[in-house]
């Protein structure tokens, strides 16, 4: 009894260093695939199975696509789709609960039971992927054992999931920050583009009306025109200082643009 207590408190100390060093590792980034590959690895050598892996609910939240993968073949991993009205097991895990299945094989949760048996995986636990907004995915524990799960191994897995979903939600919004800041400055480069050859077409009829060349101008009219010229020479700078700005490089400390007008 002293020896089983002896090396429950061992795996109670390692499992609690391990989600520890989990939430570290998968917070040091904030690029999605690379949080999730560190979360199956982590999760697949903690608790010493023969594979783990992350499924994300795809748009629309039909089906489940593969996001993260450790310790599965490709032939099993490209089995079929995994869609929720075919698939008891993902129905189940993503209303919220942890899912103990200890023998594979007397099991009617499993959408491709062969496939699952001819990868060696004789038991599996499964836990939900929890966002702010409702369910993400699933984070999913295999080993070539029956029985292997145990009742801590599924408060683990839990743990594990709750770190991974705030993980994973930052490095959606990350993501998303990312593809807003890539439209802003397409939409930029192609305003700008736009504005440009106006402007300079615009710069090029004023300078050539100031130089005499569509007849004489008298002093107040050159004045006027000249005044002109400077608001679209202050225009095109604007146009150029958006157009760095698109491209990343910009410094805007070349002119105040938020100061008057030129007269």
């Amino acid at each position: 009894e002293i020896i089983d207590l002896t090396e429950s408190l061992q795996i109670a100390t390692t499992r609690l260093q391990a989600l520890n060093d989990s939430a570290q590792t998968i917070s040091s980034s904030l690029e999605l695939h690379q949080v999730l590959d560190r979360l199956v690895m982590n999760t697949s050598d903690v608790m010493g199975v023969r594979a783990c892996s992350i499924r994300l609910l795809a748009a629309g939240g039909e089906r489940l696509e593969v996001a993260a993968v450790f310790g599965l073949s490709q032939a099993y991993l490209d089995k079929g789709p995994i869609e929720l009205e075919n698939n008891p097991l993902a129905r189940e895990v993503l209303s919220g609960k942890v899912v103990n299945i200890p023998d594979v094989t007397n099991t009617s949760l499993l959408q491709y039971r062969d496939f699952t048996v001819q990868e060696g995986i004789l038991s599996m636990l499964s836990a939900p992927l929890i966002g702010k907004n409702g369910p993400l995915g699933i984070l999913r524990a295999y080993s070539d054992e029956r029985d292997r799960f145990t009742k801590d191994d599924e408060f683990f897995l839990m743990a594990i999931a709750a770190q991974g979903s705030i993980a994973i939600e930052n490095a959606l919004a990350y993501q998303a920050m990312e593809a807003l800041d890539a439209s802003k400055s397409k939409f930029i480069r192609t305003v700008t583009h736009e504005l440009r050859s106006p402007v300079t077409v615009t710069r090029s009829l004023l300078r050539t009306i100031t130089a005499g060349y569509t007849g004489e101008v008298n002093g107040q009219q050159k004045d006027l025109i000249e005044r002109a010229i400077r608001r679209v020479d202050f225009l095109q700078k604007l146009i150029d200082d958006l157009l760095d700005l698109a491209a990343g490089k910009a410094d805007l400390k070349s002119h105040d643009v938020s100061g008057p007008l030129p007269l």
